[in-house]
């Protein structure tokens, strides 16, 4: 999209802007075990802008799927699980149908 000159500002609201936006939240995160106990320091970036907390102690909810880890304030979780419940039939139905595409 970027390549071909179709990242406009006018499109800037449809689906493959919502990836980009994600992707540029991604950082390389390093995770260490010792004495059967995994560590991990959040990204110094992700706490100075508040994405993540800055403070031990505070409560998060943690997501792993495969090699996705993300941490989310309680809130935001929430506000996503209220956003996506809706959604969850046609969810199903893309997935489905992705599936499908990738076994032909």
């Amino acid at each position: 999209m970027v390549r071909n000159g179709g990242a406009t500002a006018e499109r800037a609201g449809e689906n493959w802007s919502l990836l980009a936006r994600y992707l540029a939240n991604v950082w390389d995160m390093t995770f260490s075990l010792y004495e059967n106990r995994y560590t991990v320091v959040l990204p110094s970036v992700a706490r100075d802008l508040g994405l993540v907390p800055k403070n031990q102690g505070e409560e998060v909810i943690v997501f792993i799927c495969g090699e996705i880890f993300e941490i989310w304030r309680p809130d935001a979780w929430i506000a996503l699980q209220t956003r996506t419940r809706p959604r969850v039939g046609l969810l199903e139905e893309e997935l489905k149908n992705s599936d499908e595409g990738a076994t032909e």
